[in-house]
């Protein structure tokens, strides 16, 4: 959101005070993309999370919202709900959060629903007092409506008023169009790091639509569509990787993607494949520094799940996790890691549920990649 009003900002300096149209977000970068995956076909009516948002070429914030939760000064007394962008008409919140006892523990539910275009937070639960503040973040039914909902009310806010309605076309944009302000985005390696910190599914699958939107694709893109020069991408690492790493069934992986990101239960990967795939990218010595500085080290990671464990592991690997939950539990986790001698070792490791037992707790999983990466790093 802070570039959106550093873009409001820039048309302030080029002298505009008021607009006598309509705000109009166009999309048609890819169109409107169709609904394929089942999570982010449900998140049109509600969510209870913040990674299964409908895609949109005009996203902002991730395509979610956030509300900050901040407990009462003392036991009895409903939380302060706070939404965050702060000027959103459109979402209404339903419902309460109390404040607890300061020895009680933070349980509460936030489910975003959307009908006939009206947004709700659906809220219930207590937080403790002295506690907090807590942000949770959902996402959004209709991300392009979304951004033309908040850029209106930012205008309004900055004194640029505007005399028609908001917006949303997936044209191409009018031949005789004229750009009074424009912004650029963070850099793609600001952003791969991020997504290789946060597994934020929304980054993920929108760079999946940009390898695509830049040629002569029929809109709406798709995802599958999109995602055949990821396979084609990972099929040549194949390649690369079998090579020196020719194992009995080598050219038996099956791969296949149909989308960036693991919402798409259809997506087949195998650990051999992600080690082919870090093997090819220790060969690209343009990129691969800017590669392996996009993985989080364990011990400086955001997330706590991979932050235990002893210093050797905690210092001499760089990984990215991987997280799926229905229809049965996967955790995957794959990176390098630093060998005594200096030179590097790639490592894949996949736990998979089955129908036998669906569910395997993530941090029973993490644990045993764990104990077997500190069994390498002593050896090695």
């Amino acid at each position: 959101v802070e570039r959106l009003w550093l873009l409001i900002t820039r048309l302030r300096q080029a002298g505009v005070e008021r607009v006598d149209g309509d705000i109009i977000i166009n999309d048609h970068l890819f169109g409107r993309v169709i609904c394929l995956t089942a999570d982010r076909c449900q998140a049109r009516s509600f969510s209870d999370n913040a990674y299964d948002s409908p895609l949109s070429a005009a996203g902002i914030n991730f395509s979610t919202v956030e509300l900050s939760i901040l407990p009462a000064n003392r036991p009895g007394r409903p939380a302060q709900l706070k939404l965050l962008p702060p000027s959103l008409d459109d979402f209404t919140l339903k419902g309460r959060i109390d404040t607890a006892s300061a020895t009680a523990s933070a349980l509460y539910a936030v489910r975003r629903s959307t009908e006939y275009g009206k947004n709700a937070l659906e809220v219930s639960g207590q937080v403790p007092s002295g506690g907090g503040p807590y942000y949770v973040q959902r996402s959004v039914a209709y991300p392009s409506r979304f951004t033309a909902s908040l850029f209106a009310h930012m205008l309004a806010d900055s004194g640029i008023r505007v005399s028609g309605s908001t917006r949303v076309v997936s044209e191409p944009l009018a031949a005789d169009a004229r750009t009074l302000a424009e912004i650029d985005s963070p850099t793609l390696a600001s952003q791969l790091r991020r997504m290789m910190a946060y597994s934020n599914n929304y980054m993920a699958d929108t760079l999946t639509l940009d390898l695509l939107a830049y040629d002569e694709a029929e809109r709406p893109l798709t995802l599958p569509m999109a995602a055949q020069q990821l396979e084609s991408f990972a099929a040549n690492a194949n390649a690369y990787g079998f090579a020196f790493n020719n194992g009995d069934n080598a050219s038996d992986t099956a791969l296949n993607l149909d989308s960036g990101s693991g919402l798409s239960v259809s997506n087949k990967l195998s650990a051999r494949d992600i080690v082919s795939l870090l093997a090819y990218m220790y060969g690209q010595s343009s990129v691969f520094p800017a590669f392996l500085g996009s993985l989080p080290v364990p011990l400086h990671a955001p997330s706590s799940s991979i932050k235990r464990g002893n210093v050797e592991w905690l210092t001499r690997v760089a990984a990215k996790t991987g997280t799926l939950s229905e229809p049965v539990t996967v955790r995957a986790l794959a990176g390098y890691f630093r060998l005594e001698n200096g030179d590097w070792g790639a490592f894949a490791a996949i736990v998979n549920g089955s129908q036998r037992k669906s569910s395997i707790p993530f941090r029973d999983a993490n644990q045993a990649i764990i104990d077997d990466m500190e069994t390498v790093l002593s050896t090695y």
